[in-house]
């Protein structure tokens, strides 16, 4: 049985992801990218701002976001030894 609903799907603007998410999907995916603006250099850089872009589908703007992934990266960083 095949699920009627779509996939959402957020990544940064690392263009690896672009060719990785088209042969992964295809088309049956809503895939927005997050571009992120930062000042500053290496690890004193701050974020100053983001930049939502439809890629392919229709992905919801509300809902482009890389906030889940990287908490659960700073969680699995944090406990590591």
């Amino acid at each position: 049985m095949v699920c009627g609903c779509r996939t959402q799907l957020t990544t940064d603007q690392l263009k690896i992801y672009l060719p990785a998410v088209d042969l992964a999907f295809e088309s049956r995916v809503d895939y927005g990218m997050l571009q992120k603006y930062y000042a500053g250099e290496g690890t004193q850089s701050e974020c100053i701002g983001v930049k939502k872009i439809e890629v392919t589908g229709s992905p919801e703007l509300k809902h482009i976001s890389t906030s889940f992934v990287e908490r659960a990266n700073l969680t699995i960083t944090s406990k590591a030894p």
